[in-house]
């Protein structure tokens, strides 16, 4: 439970630092790292026995970075997954539907500084850094996308679902918190004490009433109602 830690993977011919983790159940579980350069394959590991062995599944895909941070990297299952390519031109999202052999562009524009959240391989919000405070919606797989948008914003950091009920999302946006009942389309604002003064950087909904938010400063709030 914590107690005792032991190195699951470590490469630094390959990669520096790992990004992104996402345990699907006790034993299946991607992770990921930024190559060393740009123009190589970003690393994706897959484990299927709970992280005793970690198995590279990227060696030929495209290259760029996440953004050093896992909110440009998605997956819902093993199979299937997002990626949000920086630090090349165009940058774009990628998808794979069979556990990173193959990765197709999505429709997606290129925009600044995305955070991106899927419900399941179908559902998905992107978050975009800009004066439009832009939100992308899909709802067929990065297909096709729609636009809202919500206000004020300044950057966003998260971006949560309800388990089990996609229609209801947070997204945690530097001094503030909003919520939606539509799948992204309309937006409120979340009433949180000095939250103004903070730096929000997670989201987390167990149930529709009960959620954790991590802040800058040492502070997690926690909501039951």
């Amino acid at each position: 439970g914590g107690t005792i830690w032991v190195t699951q993977y470590y490469d630094p011919s390959k990669t520096e630092f790992i990004n992104y983790i996402e345990m699907f159940d006790l034993n299946n579980g991607i992770a990921m790292g930024d190559a060393l350069n740009a123009t190589d394959a970003a690393v994706i590991l897959k484990t299927t026995n709970g992280g005793v062995i970690w198995i590279s599944v990227n060696d030929s895909a495209f290259g760029g970075y996440s953004g050093d941070i896992w909110r440009r990297l998605d997956f819902v299952d093993l199979n299937t997954g997002y990626l949000y390519e920086s630090g090349v031109n165009p940058q774009g999202m990628f998808k794979t539907t069979d556990g990173c052999q193959n990765w197709q562009r999505t429709t997606l524009p290129s925009i600044s500084l995305p955070t991106i959240k899927f419900y399941n391989e179908n559902v998905g919000l992107v978050g975009e850094v800009a004066a439009t405070q832009n939100i992308y919606r899909t709802l067929d797989g990065g297909t096709t996308w729609e636009t809202f948008t919500y206000s004020p914003s300044k950057y966003v950091e998260d971006i949560e679902f309800l388990p089990g009920t996609p229609s209801k999302v947070w997204l945690a946006d530097a001094h503030k918190l909003f919520f939606s009942a539509d799948t992204g389309k309309t937006w409120t604002m979340e009433n949180v004490l000095n939250i103004d003064t903070l730096w929000t950087r997670d989201v987390v909904f167990v149930n529709n009433t009960c959620g954790w938010l991590l802040c800058d400063g040492g502070k997690v709030y926690r909501t039951t109602n």
